[in-house]
C-alpha cells in the first residue's frame, strides 16, 4: 500500500514510518519545513503550491495526519503556527484524499475533552484540533472515508519536546531539581511505540468496515507514583520540588472518561519498561 504521512520527522511520526516501512508498504513523507537530509528515511513533499501535485502523481491509498504544533499555554505568537499546523495543513491533506479516494486517518487529543466532556478544550492547541476536527465533517459528507485515533499522551526515546518524562530524567541526569506541579495531578501516558503500532494498525486496515473513532490510552497515574515509577526504573533519584509550579488551568485531576477504546489493542511496553528504554537511549545519544 502508499501511504502520505504528514509529520513524517515529528516524534510519533518518525515511529510510523519506521512501523509501515518494515511492513513493505511504501511511504511518502508531508513537511512544512526543510529537513535535516540526516533525518530523512522516506521521500519528502513540502507544502505549498507543490504538494497536490506530487501527491496526485504519488497516488496514495492512506493519508496519515500526525502532523501538529502543541504549545500548553499560547503566546499570541503561537496562533498562526497553531492554525496552520493543526487547521491548514489537515485541510490540503483532505483535499487530496478526495481527490485520489484514500483513506484519512487524523490524530486528535484528549485535550478537547477537559474531565471527559464531548468537547471542552483544555487550551488553544486544543481548540484548534476541534475546529479540525469539524471541518472533518465537511470531508466525510462528502464522502471521503476518515479514522480518527484520540491520543492521551506519549512518551520514549528521542523524545524532544520537553514533556514531563523527559525532564524528569533530564532532572536525574542532571541532579538539579525539577519544579514540578502537585502530586495529585494525573497523567496517562503511552510508550511511542505503542502508539504507533495503533495508528499503523488503523491505517492499514483495507478492510471494508466503517469509520474507526477510538481512544488510545494506557490508563492515569498520579504525577507522584510516576517519579516513584521513574526512581524505580532507573535505580537513580529523581530531584524534584512539589507545588514549585504554578498550576495550569485544566489539570488532569479526574479520569477523563470518553470514546470507546480501539478494539483489539492493549499497551505492550509497560511504564517502567518505557522508562528504562528512554534512559538507557538517552545516555547512547549523549555519547554520541
Amino acid at each position: 500500500m502508499k501511504f502520505l504521512v504528514s509529520g513524517s520527522t515529528g516524534f510519533v511520526g518518525t515511529k510510523v514510518v519506521a512501523f509501515l516501512k518494515s511492513q513493505g508498504h511504501e511511504v511518502v513523507g508531508v513537511s512544512g519545513y526543510k529537513p535535516s537530509q540526516k533525518r530523512l528515511t522516506i521521500p519528502m513533499v513540502g507544502r505549498g503550491a507543490e504538494l497536490q501535485p506530487a501527491a496526485l502523481d504519488f497516488g496514495p491509498d492512506v493519508i496519515v495526519h500526525a502532523a501538529t504544533y502543541f504549545v500548553g499555554q499560547h503566546q499570541s505568537s503561537d496562533i498562526a503556527r497553531l492554525v496552520d499546523a493543526n487547521i491548514a495543513c489537515g485541510m490540503e491533506l483532505l483535499e487530496i484524499a478526495q481527490a485520489t479516494d484514500a483513506k484519512f486517518l487524523t490524530l486528535s487529543s484528549s485535550w478537547q475533552h477537559f474531565d471527559g466532556a464531548t468537547y471542552s478544550p483544555v487550551n488553544l492547541y486544543a481548540a484548534t484540533k476541534q475546529g479540525f476536527d469539524d471541518i472533518v465533517t465537511f470531508y466525510e459528507d462528502s464522502g471521503v472515508h476518515v479514522d480518527r485515533l484520540t491520543l492521551f499522551d506519549t512518551f520514549g526515546p528521542g523524545d524532544r519536546r520537553g514533556k514531563i518524562v523527559s525532564l524528569l530524567l533530564q532532572a536525574a541526569k542532571s541532579g538539579e531539581a525539577l519544579a514540578v506541579g502537585a502530586k495529585t495531578n494525573l497523567i496517562d501516558l503511552t510508550y511511542v511505540d505503542d502508539v504507533a503500532r495503533a495508528i499503523c494498525a488503523v491505517a492499514a486496515d483495507d478492510s471494508n468496515r466503517g469509520p474507526i473513532d477510538a481512544v488510545i490510552r494506557s490508563g492515569p497515574v498520579p504525577l507522584v507514583e510516576l517519579v516513584e515509577t521513574i526512581i524505580r526504573a532507573i535505580e537513580c533519584p529523581v530531584p524534584v520540588v512539589w507545588e514549585a509550579r504554578e498550576a495550569r488551568p485544566r489539570e488532569m485531576q479526574t479520569d477523563w472518561i470518553f470514546g470507546q477504546p480501539l478494539d483489539g489493542w492493549h499497551p505492550e511496553i509497560s511504564l517502567s519498561e518505557g522508562i528504562k528504554r528512554t534512559w538507557a537511549d538517552s545516555w547512547n545519544a549523549k555519547r554520541e
